[in-house]
């Protein structure tokens, strides 16, 4: 059976802590119901038996501190997660605060700052997959988190994301939306083989295409081309020389030649020379 890979992208604050008062409110802290709750997600017998290996990428605001990321790491291999199961984290992007204007009020600058941290989140885990979906082979992927990421970008869409509630954290209800929407792959989300004549289509439609004045002047040629190198086999067919003329000298009947002014005849001809010409010109 051949292993497929998916991944999560995850957020811990709002996640695997919450805002109860009764968990402590110290840097560092996990809630260890909601931390073993989400490793089994990540070790799941289900996503053996399907012989998928569920990946994990830490895009929270942890990956900026070392110490946070060590506990972090420390807390998912203690449940159960193997180190290959830990894929690294997003990069950070500068958040775009053109929109925050002095005037708004409090509220709306919250509900700005929070639509706008939620669009660059979307920005890093696009940015994430399109360095490393490849490198793992990715089929599938979501994102746990407790701010709205969707409509962020038009990859993060209801199948990709699960939302948390900042103060219950990851759920069980959590844990089964997330297991349906990771593991139910089908054929269809993985791209099939391109066939031999799917490839030439898609590289005749990359070629440049030659414009209708262009195709329009070689049709001409080839024609003009044709009609010369037929009367040339027919002026040998009946054994006589044709005149010295410049589309006949050093020329390869069968080739593109573009049309050029004959040039004038300076010596005078025999008659008998002029009256073939006179007879095979008309």
């Amino acid at each position: 059976m051949s292993i497929r890979r998916v991944c999560v992208f995850l957020d811990v604050d709002g996640v695997l802590n919450t805002t109860n008062p009764k968990e402590p409110n110290t840097p560092g802290y996990l809630n260890p119901v909601l931390l073993k709750r989400f490793c089994s997600l990540v070790t799941s017998a289900r996503a053996v038996d399907k012989g998928i290996c569920i990946g994990v990428v830490i895009s929270s605001s942890w990956r900026s501190d070392k110490g946070l990321m060590a506990t972090l790491k420390k807390a998912l291999l203690d449940n159960g997660v193997l180190p290959t199961q830990l894929l690294g984290a997003t990069d950070k992007f500068q958040m775009n605060s053109a929109h925050l204007r002095p005037g708004m009020s409090i509220t709306k600058q919250l509900d700005m700052r929070l639509k706008l941290m939620g669009k660059t989140r979307c920005r890093e885990i696009e940015a994430w997959l399109a360095q490393n979906s490849t490198k793992y082979d990715l089929v599938n992927w979501i994102a746990i988190d407790d701010m709205d990421l969707l409509g962020g970008t038009r990859s993060m869409s209801e199948l990709k994301f699960v939302l948390t509630d900042i103060r219950l954290g990851f759920t069980e209800d959590k844990l089964q939306e997330a297991a349906s929407k990771l593991l139910s792959i089908s054929k269809a989300a993985m791209p099939p083989p391109k066939r031999q004549d799917e490839n030439r289509a898609t590289q005749n439609m990359n070629m440049p295409r030659k414009s209708s004045r262009e195709a329009q002047k070689i049709a001409i040629a080839r024609v003009r081309q044709k009609s010369i190198s037929m009367e040339y086999k027919d002026k040998q067919k009946h054994g006589i020389q044709p005149a010295s003329n410049h589309r006949y000298r050093n020329r390869n009947p069968g080739a593109i030649v573009p049309r050029t002014r004959r040039p004038s005849q300076t010596t005078a001809k025999p008659r008998s020379t002029r009256v073939l010409d006179s007879v095979f010109n008309q």
